[in-house]
């Protein structure tokens, strides 16, 4: 009947059953950004960031280049923006990818999830797009992936076989065996510029809480933070003193304006960054390698009606 890369959000047939009527999704997926200064920036501080692909999601800053997910056409896959020109990395209809990836602190490597044969598989890909490599084969991956500052080691969360588990796991990038650091129910593991903490949230629902631990599995003391579930809500500065903090609620359009902040890990203090229109959805953004541009995406719900005429 199609062409199998249409998502229908419902359907319905006429009484003969000689025709359908469909909603077919086409979502608004973008990039915007925001500065991050002394004050707080309101709506008209921000900007779009335009790209050639229509859509555009999960950004991530290499030194010199920025990745993101996108598609033309049917699942999403990894694209890379360099010198403005643009290169798809991973193909969507090789395996969906659908979380952010992760760049080496070098830029010379990226790790990304992609969903294959029913399980979502860690990858690794040298910058230019070759070399790309399953590690870590027997994981479920669950989250984004983030790289050790000195590129040995990918933190991220995996999906037990059985019951709700999500341990969060740092895995070897030269394919030995991962290590579990944390048990439980983890997600949106963010390794610090200095190596010596990795943030991750803890928890489902309207329980998710900040937490930190060393490579070496030692609890570290965090301020009592609550983050929303879903998406990815907090990047270091390049400092590593502080996070920017995404607090507002994941959801639809009606919920209050999303508002990014700048919590001090040692101190709890939280200095408000911005206010930004309501009306739009936000799961993922990044912190410019200077600490000075918030690039964050922005999703709005949109669907177009279709009938569909079966041959006889």
């Amino acid at each position: 009947m199609t062409s199998g890369l249409e998502e229908y959000t419902s359907v319905s047939a006429s009484a003969d059953g000689r025709r359908l009527a469909a909603t077919v999704a086409n979502p608004v997926r973008n990039l915007w950004t925001a500065p991050i200064t002394d004050h707080v920036v309101d709506e008209s501080g921000t900007a779009r960031f335009d790209l050639p692909t229509v859509r555009a999601s999960a950004p991530r800053f290499g030194p010199d280049y920025i990745l993101y997910l996108s598609s033309k056409r049917g699942a999403q896959g990894l694209w890379k923006l360099k010198d403005g020109s643009e290169t798809e990395l991973w193909k969507g209809s090789d395996g969906l990818v659908p979380f952010a990836p992760a760049v080496s602190a070098d830029g010379s490597q990226i790790a990304f999830v992609a969903l294959v044969g029913g399980s979502h598989h860690l990858h690794l890909m040298s910058s230019d797009g070759t070399n790309t490599r399953r590690i870590a084969e027997p994981l479920d991956v669950a989250d984004v992936p983030s790289f050790s500052p000195d590129g040995k080691w990918i933190a991220v969360v995996a999906r037990e076989k059985e019951g709700r588990e999500r341990p969060l796991l740092k895995v070897p990038v030269d394919g030995g065996l991962p290590v579990r650091l944390v048990e439980g129910n983890n997600s949106d593991p963010v390794w610090s510029p200095d190596g010596r903490l990795i943030l991750y949230s803890e928890g489902f629902g309207g329980g998710v809480l900040l937490r930190g631990v060393t490579p070496d599995k030692q609890a570290v003391p965090m301020p009592e933070i609550a983050v929303p579930y879903a998406g990815n809500r907090y990047r270091f500065m390049p400092d590593g003193k502080s996070v920017v903090m995404f607090l507002g609620r994941l959801g639809q359009a009606a919920q209050p304006a999303p508002v990014y902040h700048l919590p001090d890990l040692a101190t709890g203090r939280i200095r408000k960054l911005t206010g930004l229109q309501p009306g739009f959805i936000e799961k993922s953004f990044d912190v410019s390698p200077d600490g000075k541009t918030i690039l964050f995406d922005r999703y709005r719900e949109n669907a177009d009606v279709v009938l569909i005429d079966l041959p006889r």
